[in-house]
């Protein structure tokens, strides 16, 4: 491994143990299967009990050219609670993310992912 991966490792372990009870003890919820027929994209998410956190990890395999935008529903919220997701200045109440979601292309960090590509949202109540 180079510095570099060495570092982005070191990184995952402290983003787990910052997260570990929540990964650990969250309500699942799989939002996209990849055993769906398509099968090209696969979400899921970790609601804390008392609704205060959660984890969303969005995974593409392929890419797919000028794909339009695509929207990502959330699940277990709050629906009166307004959340706050890191890397991302505006905020959103649980009812906004569960019926209208998120959309992708927007808030991805990457413009125009690649294969394999993936996202993790992390959201906490304000």
């Amino acid at each position: 491994m180079t510095g570099d991966e060495k570092e982005q490792v070191k990184q995952q372990i402290v983003f787990y143990k910052e997260n570990r009870k929540l990964i650990q003890q969250g309500q699942f919820y799989r939002i996209e299967s990849p055993f769906a027929e398509d099968g090209n994209e696969t979400s899921w998410m970790v609601v804390s009990d008392d609704q205060q956190e959660a984890l969303l990890g969005y995974y593409q395999v392929l890419a797919r050219p000028n794909p339009g935008y695509s929207r990502i529903f959330f699940k277990g919220l709050n629906p009166e609670f307004e959340y706050a997701i890191d890397g991302i200045e505006d905020t959103f109440y649980g009812d906004e993310l569960m019926e209208a979601g998120l959309q992708l292309n927007r808030y991805r960090k990457q413009a125009h992912p690649a294969d394999f590509s993936s996202a993790l949202f992390k959201l906490k109540r304000i």
